[in-house]
């Protein structure tokens, strides 16, 4: 008789299946952006500018009243610089 040795992790014991691991991972995230907790400190935003970190911020504010509306990240500096040079180089290489 010809024994399986492909486990399926469903099957695994809670501490050693990945899947629970991942799914605590999840509910962990998920709290943390429904409470604001995030940070920038890291070494992916090094070279961001801090006119795009400014107006992220901003637009992850939990709070309504404080979070930007579409028509204020418009008009952010950030975006409205982009949306300048946009504009420029479709004119310049039209």
């Amino acid at each position: 008789m010809k024994t399986s040795r492909c486990v399926r992790v469903s099957k695994l014991p809670a501490v050693h299946n990945p899947l629970n691991f991942f799914r605590r991972i999840k509910q962990v995230l998920f709290q943390k952006i429904r409470s604001g907790e995030y940070s920038m400190d890291d070494n992916m935003w090094d070279h961001i500018s801090s006119g795009a970190k400014d107006c992220v911020s901003k637009l992850l504010k939990v709070d309504t009243a404080e979070r930007m509306t579409c028509s204020e990240a418009l008009r952010h500096p950030w975006v409205s610089v982009g949306r300048a040079f946009c504009f420029y180089y479709r004119r310049v290489n039209v």
